[in-house]
């Protein structure tokens, strides 16, 4: 395992993680270098298991239960970045933590030693926390799509500038983006919240673009500017984080993520777009841009276009009839399969901070460590037993500055 912060350091330096992870990695790293001392067989992975029980405990109260139920100040940012620190520290000491282990017991039994699951424990918090500052984008825009969804588009008789809701999306998710990356130290997640953030943002216009049908050809063209205007909003957010220089290359790929993610509600769009007259135009333009033979999915553009159930039902016999002119058609396309349009009706918007129940682990006793500790000794060597007094000790106070007010980098 590679030098872990001294607490010295921890207690010096603004905290990037928090002190108690490096607390528990150096009390791993003097009890894993004594043990080995003693054994190279079963007490080590007895010792692995231990230190797997006390990882799964660390990440599921004390990293979960720090982090808040809602993300409402800027304090509530800096925490949840300080979780993502601390499990992405977690995550990559752990991994270093198996492989010494593994290094170092007896080739028989290496297969024993096992931190997959406590990895995957820290990666979930990686992700919640991910998930926690997107929502928190996303909830900025709330009234914004209320304003999208309470316009008249079907008295809208020109296409003029964008829309006043998409600069209201703009100022917001700029405003949120900017404050949440200038907290997030790696450029890997910053880059995850940006391509989550795209990707939800733009479900949520297609949500609600379905929400305000009947959608005219003139209501059709002036979302698909809209959302142009809110595409270059997208490209502009890997280079908000304040001192961010993304490489070309980081910025081409992160532009055919934002392209591939707006493809389905700007294809749609563009159906819509198309006159209903001639019929024949309609139906051949959704073979071009749709390319599927399902009659039920034809059917969800006609809804979306406003077209009554008598003159659904004409196109639905010019559809079919077309239909077997073309031989390169797919079944079902996934642009339209998964929409179901009386769903979105009848589904309100999403609440802006979903609560979370959390717990908040106060403080790991230490005689608890110690006991199981000595059941393991027990089964193996006596001398395993008499382990210095400094690592029989510490393990107590390991979490004491994340819990308690006074000493907490939170609650500075």
């Amino acid at each position: 395992m590679p030098p872990v912060p001294s607490e010295e350091e921890a207690e010096t330096e603004a905290p990037t993680v928090l002190p108690s992870s490096a607390d528990l990695f150096i009390v791993y790293r003097q009890m894993l270098a004594q043990t080995a001392k003693l054994s190279s067989g079963s007490a080590l992975v007895d010792l692995s298991k231990l230190f797997a029980k006390y990882l799964n405990i660390y990440s599921g109260q004390i990293l979960k239960g720090t982090l808040p139920e809602r993300t409402v100040s800027e304090d509530d940012i800096r925490t949840i970045a300080l979780v993502l620190n601390t499990a992405d520290y977690c995550f990559n000491t752990t991994s270093q933590l198996e492989e010494k282990i593994q290094s170092q017991v007896d080739k028989d039994i290496e297969s024993q030693v096992d931190l997959e699951n406590e990895k995957s424990s820290f990666l979930d918090i990686v992700n919640l926390c991910i998930k926690k500052f997107v929502v928190k984008i996303e909830s900025s825009c709330d009234m914004a799509w209320r304003e999208m969804t309470n316009t008249n588009w079907s008295k809208l008789k020109t296409v003029g500038d964008q829309s006043s809701y998409v600069s209201e999306l703009q100022k917001n998710i700029t405003s949120e983006a900017s404050l949440i990356l200038k907290h997030v130290t790696k450029d890997l997640y910053s880059r995850m919240i940006c391509d989550k953030t795209v990707e939800s943002i733009t479900a949520s216009f297609f949500t609600n673009v379905v929400r305000c049908r009947p959608i005219s050809e003139v209501s059709s063209e002036q979302m698909l500017l809209d959302l142009y205007v809110l595409k270059s909003t997208f490209l502009n957010l890997p280079k908000l984080k304040e001192g961010a220089d993304p490489s070309q290359s980081v910025l081409d790929k992160f532009g055919r993520h934002v392209s591939k993610s707006l493809a389905r509600v700007e294809t749609i769009l563009k159906v819509i777009l198309t006159q209903a007259d001639p019929a024949e135009g309609l139906v051949q333009n959704y073979f071009f841009l749709i390319g599927d033979k399902s009659p039920d999915n034809f059917a969800k553009i006609l809804e979306l276009k406003g077209l009554n159930k008598s003159t659904q039902n004409q196109f639905l016999e010019l559809f079919k009839s077309h239909m077997t002119a073309h031989d390169n058609l797919v079944d079902e396309s996934p642009y339209l399969q998964s929409l179901n349009i009386s769903n979105v009706n009848n589904t309100p918007l999403p609440s802006p901070n979903p609560s979370m129940s959390t717990t908040r682990l106060d403080l790991l006793a230490k005689d608890s460590f110690e006991k199981g500790f000595e059941r393991i000794a027990q089964n193996t060597e006596a001398p395993v037993i008499k382990l210095n007094e400094n690592i029989k000790t510490s393990f107590g106070r390991l979490f004491r500055r994340d819990t308690s007010g006074s000493h907490s980098p939170l609650h500075k």
